[in-house]
């Protein structure tokens, strides 16, 4: 996208979120309520770990607007506690609305130091815990340190999704599968950043072995998927919504994935999950979850293309069989180095 291109455009394309703004604050206005804005310009992820942090901080009278990037408006369609989400392309737009329009009661969420996603730019929004875009790992899971950014504490309560309650998953999946009773593998291997991913060739290394091992289907989440359809693998691309995606995943019987936001889904979900990580900007030992029994954890102390195939095959077989080992320091939850 040009930015300075939408800039340009900004005041005039009621696409760009000043005349949605507008006709939002009119509606709470009509409604008895004063209109609180949130900005959430982040990814899926942060969308579904700020999830506790929102709901803590709305008001009973207050008509709810979330801005949220393009590809997330959806995410909020069945969330009972928003009334609408406004698309800003770029979190130095959501900053500027803040600027022109500065009476609505604003919440922003993000960390101080947090990137624009258009301008790669740090945006100053400071907080008491003095949580930053270079610290924030260091204070929990991502839930966590949206919650201590946003309420000055951590609320100790668990991220919530919000599912399309219309969407017929099973039916959806008989479509998808000859044998749509098989037990599902949801996997998504494949995050925004190049750093956060697990190589294509290794996943397919893996979901051969899988395939051959055992009679479940793999249903591969996101827009680019690694894998070919076949058989017993598929992936939904771009023909669901996200509510419908989410939908679909209460359907697994496991997860495997990486840092990104089907991960969060698959957490929120208690959906039991191999989940991969590799050291990222400086961080060794975080964790962007808090993992339920059953879960295990692969943690790579170099780059994440150094898990093996070997390593994930094991770990879903041991979640297939049963077979968890305790952390030394998470209650129930299974963390282990895998083979290399």
């Amino acid at each position: 996208m040009n930015f300075g291109r939408s800039l340009k455009t900004f005041l005039s394309d009621p696409s760009l979120g000043l005349l949605p703004l507008l006709r939002a604050w009119w509606r709470a206005r009509a409604c008895g309520q004063r209109l609180h804005v949130i900005i959430m310009a982040g990814g899926l992820g942060d969308i579904v770990a700020a999830d506790p942090a929102i709901r803590a901080i709305i008001r009973p009278d207050e008509y709810v607007v979330v801005l949220v990037r393009p590809g997330y408006l959806s995410a909020f369609t069945f969330n009972p506690h928003v009334r609408e989400a406004i698309r800003v392309d770029a979190y130095a737009q959501a900053i500027l609305l803040r600027t022109m329009c500065p009476w609505p009661r604003w919440s922003n969420l993000h960390v101080d130091a947090h990137r624009c996603n258009v301008l790669n730019i740090p945006i100053s929004n400071r907080n008491k815990a003095g949580i930053t875009a270079q610290n924030y790992y260091e204070h929990g899971t991502l839930a966590d340190v949206y919650a201590l950014t946003t309420c000055g504490h951590i609320l100790g309560e668990p991220p919530k999704i919000y599912p399309d309650p219309a969407f017929l998953s099973q039916a959806y999946l008989a479509e998808m599968f000859a044998n749509a009773g098989a037990p599902l593998l949801i996997i998504h291997t494949q995050a925004t950043e190049p750093v956060r991913s697990w190589p294509a060739e290794h996943l397919r290394v893996a979901m051969d072995l899988i395939l051959a091992r055992t009679s479940m289907n793999i249903l591969e989440m996101g827009l680019t998927p690694s894998l070919s359809a076949h058989g017993r693998v598929n992936s939904p691309g771009d023909k669901l919504t996200l509510p419908q995606q989410m939908a679909v995943m209460q359907a697994g019987a496991l997860f495997l994935g990486v840092d990104s936001g089907f991960a969060h889904i698959a957490n929120a979900l208690h959906l039991p999950s191999v989940l991969m990580l590799g050291a990222y900007k400086g961080f060794q030992d975080y964790l962007p979850w808090t993992l339920h029994p059953g879960d295990i954890l692969l943690r790579s102390e170099t780059a994440l293309k150094d898990i093996s195939s070997a390593g994930v095959v094991e770990a879903i077989s041991r979640l297939l069989s049963g077979v968890t080992r305790p952390a030394k320091n998470s209650g129930a939850q299974d963390i282990f180095q895998p083979p290399l």
